[in-house]
């Protein structure tokens, strides 16, 4: 079950998401997020997925992770960050991304849970070739309970 929280996209976003959610079903919402030809379209349907329980949505958000655009992958990252209960594999996959910033913030996300398999991907990160990634990586392997960016 969801915790209800969800990234805060300002009170438009907001509203807009929360109306999305409660007209469609999750099968509406997974068709816009994966295959709305517009990004920006893409990205706020994956935002909406919040209302849906957690073992519904991991699949569309893992296959989220590997669309061409940058905005809709973080989205999708996002979302999985306010699972009760995050895939360590599916968050950890967001590491071997082309974008740094993803990288980044899926060691963020691994780095505040409580799990040998996301404290062995944070290691593994300390190897990134993005300087900021494996600083973040070493923060967190320096000091696991760090919540610094949650």
């Amino acid at each position: 079950m969801r915790r209800g929280i969800r990234p805060d996209n300002g009170p438009e976003t907001d509203a807009a998401n929360a109306d999305e959610a409660e007209s469609d079903d999750l099968e509406t919402v997974k068709q816009k997020a994966l295959s709305n030809p517009d990004p920006e379209e893409r990205a706020d349907a994956i935002g909406s997925l919040y209302v849906f329980d957690d073992a519904e949505v991991v699949p569309v958000l893992k296959q989220a992770l590997t669309d061409s655009d940058s905005q809709v992958r973080m989205a999708a990252l996002d979302q999985l960050a306010q699972l009760d209960d995050p895939p360590v594999d599916v968050v950890g996959s967001a590491l071997k991304d082309a974008d740094p910033e993803m990288r980044e913030r899926a060691v963020t996300i691994l780095g505040g849970l409580d799990s040998p398999q996301a404290a062995d991907l944070v290691r593994s990160a300390r190897n990134d070739p993005d300087e900021d990634v494996r600083s973040t990586a070493e923060l967190y392997a320096e000091d696991p309970d760090n919540e610094e960016g949650e």
